[in-house]
């Protein structure tokens, strides 16, 4: 179980890292002041994401404890 919750991480930092890389190439294209308000709300769609994650597996865990 440990081992699913860690390949799940992983892969969510890869789709995060993966989501900066793209914005970065678009911050080549686009003025720096879009791009700052772009990343700042990716950003906070990422940890309103990640909250959600941890209160669902949280509570995953405290069912099956």
């Amino acid at each position: 179980m440990r081992l699913l919750l860690l390949t799940v991480l992983a892969l969510l930092l890869l789709l995060f890292l993966a989501a900066l890389l793209l914005l970065l190439l678009v911050a080549l294209f686009l003025p720096a002041i879009l791009f700052l308000i772009l990343f700042l709300l990716f950003l906070f769609t990422f940890l309103v994401f990640l909250l959600l994650l941890f209160a669902a597996l949280f509570s995953l865990f405290g069912l099956l404890l």
